[in-house]
């Protein structure tokens, strides 16, 4: 048998990335995976399927809870038997400006002009502990 005739990879395979490992379900969820189960015929979108669970929840008593909470502990313990390693890391929220010398803020002016929408000034630093400004900048939007 050849082996010189068989095509090689033009690249190097990748390492498999790690699967990601979802968290244990907490009270709500079990509770919300339920109500979900029992409303599917009521033919309500998600938004307001969710406000009512919610508001349901909200109104349950301590020892109708307490189901919930049995079976999220259960299954918590069985995450922690299955996922010994397991560590919740919460994913950071992006900075919305991410330069620190170039900073935004929004003012509304449409009570004091109606026609003036909306007014952003822009305030640009000179050096990263933002103690000179160099330009202020403000954009006015018109309506009309």
């Amino acid at each position: 048998m050849e082996t010189d005739n068989l095509p090689q990879p033009s690249q190097p395979a990748q390492p498999a990335r790690p699967k990601h490992i979802p968290r244990s379900p907490n009270a709500f969820m079990f509770y919300s995976q339920r109500q979900r189960i029992n409303s599917r015929q009521l033919g309500m979108n998600q938004q307001m399927l969710s406000t009512i669970i919610g508001k349901k929840w909200h109104n349950l008593s301590e020892s109708q809870k307490n189901h919930y909470k049995e079976m999220a502990d259960k299954a918590k313990s069985e995450h922690k038997i299955k996922y010994p390693n397991y560590k919740y890391i919460p994913k950071s929220k992006k900075k919305s400006n991410p330069n620190p010398m170039f900073k935004s803020k929004s003012n509304s002016m449409s009570k004091s002009n109606p026609s003036i929408k909306n007014t952003t000034t822009y305030s640009i630093f000179n050096n990263s502990d933002n103690s000179e400004i160099v330009t202020i900048v403000t954009i006015v939007t018109i309506v009309g």
